[in-house]
């Protein structure tokens, strides 16, 4: 009876033992998977003559990244084009602002990798092709790693917001938009504001702003919109506090509508 009453006891260790075992393989795998680079490769569209293209990353991505994105170009037919690379992000995954010139490739044959180690927070990463020329035909590929910065900041706390939808901003107007709530605890953003100049010639003086009471307010950000474009701030160093604003004064004559989102990463402390 003694004898059975230990195997039972030790066949109960060794599988407590082997679950253990499997858990902390589990939780090393999750965690290897999580903060090592993610891999992606993908050709799109054949460019034609002075033509356009351009391949999103196939994803949200949710945590700051740095990267490293190789441009390819081979000739299919003809001669004489160029073709201009540019990797873009955008908050709205529609308006989008450069990063890196990948490369500019004459009679479209050869490849070139742009590598940016500072880390970005937008979530929506492309590539974009413009080939200027009228006879070349090119077949274009990408490569993508990301390095995600998950040691650094949370994942997006929260998703991105629109503060400010669409306003039209005529003459000397101020258009305002904050963030809903107050935020609790550190936090790196990331900025984005589209400009759409509707007639006149009037300049947009736009504020990122921060406060700890919701009266008195500290500007982080400055930023100068004369004309349509888009543009982004964001910082990995500056602190927010509790509330966080944009403010968008129009000076001159003019009207022009203006769009801002913000996207916010919690830091790890």
């Amino acid at each position: 009876m003694e004898i059975t009453y230990m195997n039972k006891q030790s066949k109960t260790i060794n599988m407590k033992r082997t679950i253990l075992v499997a858990v902390g393989l589990l939780i090393a795998i999750i965690s290897y998977s999580q903060n090592n680079a993610v891999y992606y490769a993908t050709a799109f569209d054949t460019l034609t003559g002075a033509d356009t293209g351009a391949y999103q990353y196939p994803g949200l991505i949710s945590t700051p990244y740095s990267y490293a994105i190789q441009h390819s170009t081979v000739k299919i037919a003809g001669t004489g084009a160029s073709t201009n690379g540019y990797t873009q992000r955008s908050l709205d995954g529609t308006n989008w602002v450069s990063l890196d010139s990948i490369q500019t490739i004459s009679n479209g044959s050869g490849y070139r990798t742009v590598v940016n180690m500072q880390a970005s927070m937008a979530p929506y990463l492309r590539v974009y092709a413009l080939q200027t020329g009228t006879v070349e035909t090119t077949k274009q590929k990408i490569w993508w790693q990301l390095m995600p910065e998950k040691e650094l900041y949370y994942f997006p706390a929260p998703p991105t917001y629109q503060l400010i939808t669409n306003d039209t901003v005529t003459d000397t107007d101020t258009s305002l938009g904050a963030y809903p709530s107050p935020l609790n605890g550190e936090y790196a953003y990331c900025v984005q504001i589209v400009n759409d100049e509707i007639s006149g010639t009037a300049t947009n003086t736009v504020t990122i702003q921060t406060s700890n009471d919701n009266t008195n307010w500290t500007t982080l950000e400055t930023m100068v919109l004369t004309t349509d474009t888009t543009t982004m701030r964001e910082s990995f160093t500056g602190e927010l506090g509790r509330y966080v604003r944009v403010l968008c004064t129009n000076s001159g004559t003019g009207v022009h509508k203006v769009n801002a989102y913000i996207q916010l990463y919690l830091k790890k402390l």
